[in-house]
């Protein structure tokens, strides 16, 4: 009867050895996805994560991004990865959902440290559309001048920037459409030049909402 007491005993605390061995060689990273520009509610459900790792193989450095793991936050915007410790020289978090823009975080694998969690809150930029139009209503001569100019937007394309735009003559009639951040004021600049007159300078501002088109009407 002690022998068999004895061998139960042993075997649990062999499993629990094994347990906290397995343990103490695993990383954990977890954390929320948030909307970092949402007025209420900032949690974001079924965000695409991909976390990568550069490492040494062999003893060689291999310097391209390898998949460890992909995953999807839930309904709370919760996310965990669990994996082996490995011999990592640089860990990459990528999120990506509809409507977002990309979010891309290196990470330091010092800090990742077996055997405890490592929290890394993930906040996506939500997209918003602004449409600019330009139109000469009230044309002079072919000398009429319009110049404008977005002052603090943010982009994600190389078509769209902060610079200014000139345009002249009579027919002016413009329009462009821009991926901005949501949920932010954008301020804008307009300077328009007639002939014998003093040039007028506007500067104005308007809100971008996320997941929508806001048009901007320059009308001189």
């Amino acid at each position: 009867m002690k022998k068999i007491v004895i061998l139960v005993l042993t075997s649990a605390l062999f499993i629990l050895s094994c347990n906290k061995n397995k343990t103490e060689l695993t990383h954990k990273i977890e954390g929320v996805t948030l909307d970092s520009r949402a007025i209420a509610y900032p949690e974001i459900k079924n965000v695409s994560l991909l976390l990568e790792e550069k490492k040494l193989e062999g003893g060689v450095f291999n310097g391209s991004f390898v998949e460890i793991k992909t995953i999807t936050s839930d309904d709370f915007g919760r996310f965990s990865f669990s994996f082996d410790k490995r011999n990592t020289l640089e860990y990459r978090l990528t999120a990506t959902k509809e409507n977002y823009f990309p979010y891309v975080q290196a990470l330091d694998p010092s800090l990742i440290k077996p055997g405890l969690t490592y929290d890394k809150n993930v906040n996506l930029i939500p997209q918003g559309w602004l449409e600019s139009e330009i139109i000469n209503e009230e044309p002079l001569d072919e000398f009429d001048e319009v110049t404008f100019k977005l002052l603090n937007a943010n982009f994600n394309c190389d078509c769209c920037t902060n610079a200014e735009s000139t345009f002249i003559g009579t027919n002016v009639n413009e329009t462009s459409l821009c991926m901005v951040y949501g949920n932010k004021w954008i301020k804008y600049l307009t300077i328009v030049n007639r002939t014998g007159t003093p040039a007028i300078t506007t500067v104005d501002s308007i809100y971008c909402s996320s997941f929508d088109t806001t048009k901007v009407e320059i009308h001189y």
